[in-house]
């Protein structure tokens, strides 16, 4: 049996997806194991010191992850979005002679007040994309929208486009209710993410602020923006939440606001699909790919506070509305379930060996 790791360097949900694309391909008798950068029970870490958003790299640490990847001839490699993990990547490919899978869970393009700053991740990306085309075996994008933009400052457009799939983040269909469970007797709106402006957490913020009492807000996350939440009868802030716990409050609310200014894959969105919630969402490209304005929710623009409370009175005086999305939410879900998923990324691991053997 080929063993695979999976070598993640994000915190956020990627981490939670890879977990449940395991398990189904542990089902299917293709022995999978995650290697974590950062400090976590469930999976093998190796923890580095940091310098900005970059890890300090010592042959100390090269060589453990040599020791972690040494039964394995295939490694995807989630989330590369800095020169860490572009050298680790090369370390892993000539050094260690590994077959890399390449899974893009970011856009090319980031929301950043900071023009400076914004222009050097963007150089970042734009290397780290060329050079991935050169060293990996197959690269993976989780949206159509995340791959063209990557594709755009490509030198090696062809063999990129041939050499790379897409497909979409997953849910474990264990979570799916059969039917809602949605009251309709009040009005109770979720913010699950980050609590950063990128997220749209100031504009959240302005909503509840500009809001009726007989609408209820919780928030479930932990950011910098944790003091500007304000004391209210009406706004409750739970703070982080484990992802196998986060479903009850899910089930306590009507709606799902995501007022991101930039999305690659929302898994919150898939996880008030999940349960019935309607979504209200920023009006992003890649959330258009997924996501259809009038059966799974609405969309507004960025920014829009006005809108935003627009959509939401209109669904609290049009209760049947409430009840239409969710009954289509929950049809609608089963497209993303993670055995569907985890068949596409066995597809190419099965498409890697193929070419290894020719």
């Amino acid at each position: 049996m080929i063993k695979i790791k999976h070598i993640s360097q994000g915190i956020g949900g990627e981490l939670v997806v890879i977990e449940k694309i395991i398990k189904y391909m542990n089902k299917q008798k293709i022995s999978s194991e995650i290697i974590s950068f950062t400090k976590n029970k469930n999976h093998r870490s190796i923890i580095f010191e940091k310098f900005f958003d970059e890890e300090i790299i010592t042959l100390k640490k090269l060589g453990i992850l040599k020791d972690y990847t040494k039964d394995s001839e295939i490694i995807f490699y989630h989330y590369i979005f800095n020169f860490s993990s572009l050298i680790f990547l090369l370390y892993l490919k000539i050094f260690c002679n590994k077959k890399i899978i390449c899974v893009f869970h970011n856009n090319i393009d980031s929301f950043n007040i900071n023009i400076l700053k914004e222009l050097y991740y963007l150089i970042r990306k734009i290397t780290i994309i060329n050079l991935s085309i050169f060293y990996a075996d197959k690269l993976i994008f989780i949206t159509e929208t995340s791959k063209k933009g990557f594709l755009k400052f490509c030198i090696m457009y062809k063999k990129i486009n041939k050499n790379s799939y897409v497909i979409n983040n997953a849910i474990e269909k264990s979570i799916i209710l059969k039917k809602s469970n949605i009251k309709y007797n009040t009005m109770n709106i979720l913010f699950v993410g980050r609590l950063s402006k990128y997220k749209g957490f100031i504009d959240f913020i302005s909503l509840v602020k500009n809001s009726k009492e007989d609408l209820k807000f919780r928030i479930i996350g932990e950011g910098k923006l944790k003091n500007i939440i304000p004391s209210s009868k009406n706004l409750e802030y739970l703070g982080f939440i484990k992802n196998e716990d986060i479903f009850k409050y899910y089930d306590k609310s009507n709606i799902l606001i995501l007022p991101s200014y930039n999305e690659t894959f929302g898994l919150v969105i898939l996880e008030a699909m999940a349960r019935g919630l309607v979504v209200l969402a920023s009006d992003l490209p890649a959330i258009r790919e997924y996501f259809v304005e009038g059966r799974n929710g609405y969309l507004f623009p960025p920014g829009d506070v006005e809108k935003m409370k627009e959509l939401i009175l209109y669904l609290k005086n049009n209760p049947k509305e409430i009840e239409r999305i969710s009954k289509n939410n929950l049809r609608d879900i089963s497209k993303f379930t993670a055995e569907k998923q985890a068949s596409k990324y066995i597809k190419v691991y099965e498409e890697v060996l193929k070419e290894n053997e020719k």
